[in-house]
């Protein structure tokens, strides 16, 4: 029998038996004289209520509605309810009997079946295309980062002196035994610069000025070590690829000047906030702020200039280690040549100083000889910045290559 036997019965005469099948059918066997040969079947299928004859075959236009839908929402999660529908569907028809209904049986019931498998296909591509656009964007982040659009956003620079900039600036950053030496030590001065005014509240004007230079002082001292240990092995620290820079069109001469301004600015953005918050905790006046705001900023353009001159002078191109190339000689005499400069510079601000300095113990001098102590800072910062500097470019343009 195609149909599972669920009940059985006989009439009153024994002439017929009743079978019930599991789905409501109903197949009526008559006997001759009581024998068992089968002589004629008589089947009657209960038919389905209408509410779940009509149910199936709409749930199937549903599929491709879902397949528009997701085309139109382009997401992952659409896409994937798209391409489970028809399954979910096809397991909802076929769960009562077991067996698929024989109107189902057709092209319909593909195309469904093949709609989801493309649905299913599209999420699959959908992540793969999610993760191109994904790469290419972390790579185009990692192309234009912040660094490189501050550099964009600085006018008048050429392309390659910008290049030259961010390759500078993302070595030394990369490098965490330089800057994390450099903002230790001018940490240590900030904290010292900040709590300072505690300790001068009761002096008299005159410790207050020998006081205020020798803030001065440490903060020239400071930076002249830094640019000693920082700036004079820029040069060097190109190594053996020297000869690829000498090739590119800005030349070594450009590439030099471009690394002494980029250390200045460098300088100066820690050395005049430091100077400004020593002024300010000493309560000096505004006129006396810029004047020593002046002196470093002076101070800062001309120990660069020395420390990358002689660097450029005195190279060591076969040494990756900056501290092994600035304790050689010219790293040594770079730093003493600074010691020198930063003392009788001091001296001959203080004894300029139109306000009073620890050098106008026996009094005032007169305005000639203080224009004539101004005019020596001002020529000794010339001759000892520019000098190196000539002298470097007359070696980087003499250079073999």
């Amino acid at each position: 029998l195609p149909e599972i036997i669920t009940a059985i019965d006989v009439d009153a005469e024994g002439k017929r038996i009743i079978l019930g099948g599991r789905n409501g059918a109903v197949q009526v066997h008559d006997l001759k004289n009581g024998d068992t040969q089968l002589r004629r079947t008589i089947i009657a299928e209960n038919p389905p209520p209408p509410d779940q004859a009509g149910a199936p075959r709409p749930l199937l236009f549903l599929i491709p509605f879902a397949g528009l839908a997701a085309m139109m929402i382009n997401r992952p999660v659409a896409y994937l309810i798209g391409g489970l529908m028809p399954f979910a569907v096809l397991a909802w028809i076929f769960a009562p009997s077991g067996m698929p209904p024989p109107g189902l049986l057709g092209v319909g019931l593909w195309l469904a079946l093949l709609a989801g498998i493309g649905q299913l296909a599209c999420l699959t591509r959908f992540w793969e295309n999610t993760a191109a656009r994904l790469e290419a964007k972390k790579q185009e982040r990692f192309r234009h980062g912040p660094l490189d659009r501050l550099v964009e956003a600085l006018p008048l620079l050429a392309s390659d002196t910008r290049a030259l900039l961010l390759k500078d600036t993302r070595v030394f950053w990369r490098d965490t035994t330089q800057w994390g030496q450099s903002l230790m030590l001018f940490g240590i001065l900030g904290l010292y610069f900040m709590n300072i005014h505690y300790f001068t509240q009761k002096l008299s004007p005159f410790w207050r000025y020998v006081i205020t230079y020798m803030n001065f002082a440490a903060c020239a001292l400071n930076l002249a070590t830094l640019t000693t240990r920082f700036v004079y092995p820029q040069f060097s620290l190109e190594g053996k690829r020297i000869w690829i820079i000498g090739l590119a069109p800005m030349g070594l001469a450009r590439v030099v000047l471009v690394k002494m301004t980029l250390a200045t600015a460098v300088s100066l953005i820690v050395s005049l906030p430091l100077i400004c918050l020593s002024c300010h905790m000493l309560d000096l006046p505004r006129n006396e702020t810029l004047y020593f705001a002046f002196a470093i900023t002076l101070m800062a353009l001309t120990l660069n200039s020395l420390a990358i001159g002689m660097g450029v002078l005195y190279p060591n191109l076969k040494e990756d280690n900056p501290s092994k190339i600035v304790s050689g000689f010219g790293g040594t005499f770079c730093l003493v040549l600074s010691f020198v400069y930063i003392g009788m510079g001091i001296m001959f601000i203080g004894m300029a100083s139109p306000w009073g300095s620890p050098w106008h113990l026996m009094g005032m001098p007169p305005p000639e000889k203080r224009l004539l102590s101004f005019a020596g800072f001002l020529l000794l910062s010339f001759l000892l910045g520019i000098t190196p500097l000539l002298h470097a470019r007359k070696k980087v343009t003499k250079m073999e290559h």
